[in-house]
């Protein structure tokens, strides 16, 4: 699981690449709280993680392309749709549920960390 933090945490980031290390650090924290709160079983953890990481670069690879802005967003959307799909066949309903409310949660902070730090 600490590998998995670790992957999210790089992966996140660099996406929230203005924030100061005070924030940083307090998602971090918060995110290590959220996925552990999943409960998922040694099969599942691997399993995430794998998906996990598999996605991350992908990602990674789009955010760092020469793309046009549309075609970035265009392009991690169908990403975001091919991971949720892996993820819903490997954990349960309710796993699956809370796991939705993490991205909503994570996006949602993104939204917020970018209006503040294009305001300063």
């Amino acid at each position: 699981m600490k590998k998995l933090l670790v992957m999210l945490f790089v992966g996140v980031t660099t996406v929230f690449g203005q924030m100061s290390d005070d924030e940083i650090q307090d998602f971090k924290t918060e995110m290590q709280e959220k996925f552990k709160a999943l409960n998922l079983s040694d099969e599942q953890q691997t399993q995430f993680e794998t998906i996990q990481l598999k996605y991350l670069e992908q990602m990674g690879e789009v955010r760092y392309s020469n793309d046009s802005k549309i075609a970035k967003l265009k392009s991690l959307k169908a990403i975001q749709k091919n991971k949720n799909k892996e993820m819903e066949a490997i954990l349960d309903k309710d796993q699956y549920k809370q796991y939705l409310e993490i991205q909503k949660e994570v996006r949602k902070k993104m939204k917020e960390n970018y209006k503040n730090h294009r305001n300063e």
